[in-house]
């Protein structure tokens, strides 16, 4: 659970909790002669709950998977997408209808490089139960080569709750260096991988693109630093 997204209302679920209680204490205890520090010390506690948002915390409303894709304008000149991002569930055989998957090519070719998943669940808790293991699965048929981590693979997330990096060797369609990321923010999953190659990108780009996929999971879920 993400406790330091609580922090900034702590104080106000204590101010609430005791106003009731010194209240209270203010009717019994202050006779008509304090009657002004009476006045005084209410509106000041009604002054710091209305400023700061009342007793119930604001929440903030969950963005569409479909935001949260990542833009074209990050990747070579060469790349686009295979059309508009879609909505996962039945017709690709995973994910939900909120859930939503992108499709990156090169301009000069019909298949697709990379993809980007994102998965949104009802409860933190079913987002950990989810969280994709799976998709570095080192006995899959699909690999030929254990996920590893290039040294070139530096960036680290320290806001993500979960967090998984690395690359193998795909064996598909002949031998191709693909690289992953798996994180989870919350409720929230999101899944990049793509094929390294000279005409895709390089490791370092990946790197980068795995730097600002983190950065714009923050600021887009409103996710306050760890540090």
């Amino acid at each position: 659970m993400h406790l330091h997204r609580l922090l900034p209302y702590t104080y106000k679920i204590i101010l609430c909790l005791i106003y009731p209680k010194i209240m209270n204490y203010l009717k019994t205890s202050i006779n008509e002669s304090k009657i002004m520090v009476k006045f005084f010390v209410t509106n000041l506690l009604l002054t710091i709950i209305i400023i700061s948002g009342g007793c119930l915390p604001a929440l903030t409303p969950n963005p569409p998977t479909q935001q949260l894709v990542l833009p074209i304008n990050i990747f070579p000149e060469t790349w686009e997408m295979s059309g508009a991002p879609t909505a996962m569930g039945p017709s690709i055989g995973f994910g939900d209808e909120d859930d939503a998957v992108a499709r990156f090519k090169l301009k000069d070719e019909k298949y697709n490089v990379a993809m980007h998943y994102i998965f949104f669940y009802p409860s933190e808790n079913s987002a950990i139960k989810a969280y994709p293991e799976g998709f570095f699965n080192d006995n899959s048929i699909a690999v030929n080569h254990p996920w590893q981590i290039p040294e070139e693979l530096s960036y680290e997330s320290s806001v993500a709750d979960q967090f998984r990096i690395g690359c193998t060797i795909n064996n598909i369609a002949g031998e191709n260096l693909v690289c992953q990321i798996a994180a989870r923010y919350g409720n929230y999953t999101t899944i990049f991988h793509s094929s390294i190659r000279e005409d895709t990108i390089t490791l370092d780009q990946f790197n980068g693109i795995v730097k600002y996929l983190d950065e714009m999971m923050i600021e887009k879920l409103n996710i306050a630093s760890k540090s």
